[in-house]
């Protein structure tokens, strides 16, 4: 498409707009300033950096027309700041004194200048800031905000907070995350509630996805090397997920590629024989920058305060990042996670004795068969497509395949109560099931700003596809053991395994289909009140379950007032829904359950 030059009106306004702003320089250049700058054409982005930095700017308006300035929010390093809104332009700015002036690369320079990058549509990164707070976000709506400007409740666990505390597991993370409780069922089958409702609801780097907590198959069982942040966002998260319950919804970002060689190894030992390694490296693969890659690599060995008990996990990721063009990012990667443990629990603890009193075991008390074990898998697969246009405008593909499996064989002295002072009463838990999980989903969407009535606003247009089946195979025991336990409270583990039979005796064979479309709208109403109105609609299919639901409506809507530059007050209406398999006396199926928040 040909691209014209500007008026010289326009220009001249280009120039009038930038020369205008000058505010008096910073102390110091090198101490972090408050930016908040969209995506949007470089000369506006420009001037609007000038504005946040206290520099007068300098520069013909041509050298800038059809460039693009890439989105920068938070406390940044001034320069560095610079080198993000100018990354791919063909364009340096130096400073000098308090005036900012731009001039094209040479032949044969850098084209890249060696920063992190600091924001893209997934919102702020957080590794390298230093910070427990993040800077923007878009969990809730797509659109990139500060949780200040978001109206629903979200606790964000950054990088630097993973670091400092040694949070090396989904599980820890949800332990300091506000609003949020854990049950923990057996040693590898742990559930994650929210306002009464559990936490089914999974992303990442925003690509929702569904599991199944009563066939635990690795998601409460992440490490976190690998990832940037866990945002939780709290109640019904209708408008992006689609169906679930009125909880929150877990959403993790994976870490990106760096601009510049960086590299970190380490290793520790904790308590209970706690051993871990990590390596993480990444950096440019060309002298432009232009591609980039970072790969992690984590192994975990780790006994318990439980009698027996132990697990082992590796975990790897990689990925590639690649500009295309100055406007176009293509990012590939996979990641994977094995989880082996040995005498896993399963069921509880016998709570009372033969004779009704409360049955007082020790801490490291384990009640699974030295046999008992839960292994656990993800294998992902990931891609996205993402490219800005001269406008301000983002389109974006998002695209995402996951499998989660698990192979299971559990014993647990969990049946009967036993007697307190023979130990007898007490019987296994035996079960075996193996079975996966295959994931399928992708997005797609644009997102940028539009003028009304003299303001400029936000608005966000995407649909959805997602596809899970889910298969299982259940084993009885050709034996004819009956499981019981001579003496409960001398129990060690030490039973045989039961003889599985070769073939299942049943299985689970599901598929689930989910599509729709949203739409979000941020409505800039006056400097401090924000409008955020929105919607989705959904179709749901899942023929085993007999659920087919069809265009079923989620809406969105929120308001946040900024009281001062410290306060705000916000007020938002979501929903969400979750399709049902009950059915009446007549045999039709319930209505989906609806929540509201």
């Amino acid at each position: 498409m040909a691209k014209h030059l500007p008026s010289r009106r326009t220009a001249l306004a280009y120039a009038t707009a930038a020369l205008g702003v000058a505010l008096s320089i910073q102390a110091a250049l090198a101490q972090n300033v408050a930016f908040n700058i969209p995506a949007q054409p470089l000369a506006p982005a420009l001037a609007a950096f000038a504005q946040q930095s206290g520099l007068q700017l300098a520069f013909p308006p041509e050298l800038v027309q059809g460039k693009q300035a890439h989105a920068v929010s938070g406390n940044h390093d001034i320069h560095q700041t610079l080198a993000e809104l100018l990354r791919g332009s063909g364009i340096e700015g130096r400073v000098d004194g308090k005036t900012l002036t731009m001039q094209p690369v040479a032949v044969g320079q850098r084209t890249l200048a060696e920063v992190t990058v600091t924001a893209n549509q997934l919102g702020e990164i957080t590794e390298g800031s230093g910070s427990y707070t993040p800077g923007t976000i878009a969990t809730a709506t797509r659109l990139v905000l500060m949780p200040r400007e978001t109206p629903q409740s979200i606790s964000v666990t950054t990088r630097q907070k993973m670091d400092d505390f040694h949070l090396t597991s989904i599980d820890q993370v949800m332990e300091q995350s506000t609003g949020v409780s854990i049950v923990t069922y057996d040693s590898e089958r742990t559930q994650y509630y929210s306002r009464d409702f559990a936490i089914q609801n999974f992303q990442y780097d925003g690509i929702p996805m569904s599991r199944d907590s009563a066939y635990s198959a690795g998601n409460t069982l992440t490490d976190m090397a690998i990832y940037d942040r866990v945002e939780v966002l709290r109640g019904a998260t209708g408008l992006l997920t689609g169906s679930g319950d009125p909880s929150a919804t877990i959403n993790l970002v994976r870490k990106k590629p760096t601009r510049k060689f960086e590299g970190h190894a380490t290793a520790s030992v904790g308590s209970w024989s706690n051993y871990r390694g990590e390596i993480d490296v990444g950096g440019a693969l060309n002298a432009s920058g232009s591609i980039r890659a970072r790969g992690v690599a984590t192994y975990q060995d780790k006994h318990s305060d439980m009698d027996r008990y132990e697990r082992k996990t590796g975990v790897f990721y990689g990925i590639v990042e690649a500009d295309l063009t100055s406007s176009t990012l293509l990012t590939v990667g996979v990641d994977r996670q094995d989880n082996k443990p040995t005498a896993s629990t399963w069921g509880g603890i016998s709570l009372l004795d033969s004779n009704g009193n409360f049955n007082a075991m020790p801490r490291s008390f384990n009640n699974g068969a030295n046999w008992s074990h839960w292994d656990q898998y993800t294998r992902t697969t990931f891609a996205t497509l993402e490219h800005n246009f001269d406008n301000g405008w983002v389109t974006k593909l998002q695209l995402n395949h996951q499998t989660n499996g698990y192979d299971a064989a559990l014993g647990g002295a969990a049946g009967g109560y036993p007697n307190p002072v023979t130990g007898g009463g007490a019987s296994l838990w035996r079960g075996k099931f193996i079975g996966r999980t295959l994931s399928d989903a992708g997005d797609l969407y644009a997102s940028g700003p539009f003028s009304l009535l003299g303001r400029e606003h936000g608005l966000v247009v995407g649909g959805s596809l997602a596809k899970r089946r889910w298969k299982n195979a259940g084993y009885n025991m050709s034996d004819t053991s009956d499981g019981t336990i001579a003496n409960y409270y001398q129990w060690n583990g030490s039973s045989p395994e039961p003889q599985w039979g070769s073939t299942p005796s049943y299985t689970d064979d599901e598929t689930t289909r989910e599509n729709g479309l949203y739409t979000t709208a941020r409505w800039n109403l006056r400097d401090d009140l924000k409008l955020i109105t929105g919607g989705r609609i959904s179709n749901y299919k899942n023929k085993v379950q007999q659920q087919d639901e069809s265009n079923v409506f989620t809406p969105y809507l929120g308001a946040v007032y900024d009281i001062n530059k410290t306060y705000s007050v916000y007020g938002s209406y979501s929903g969400i829904f979750r399709p049902q398999s009950t059915q009446d006396e007549a045999g039709r199926t319930l209505d989906p359950l609806d929540g509201k928040n």
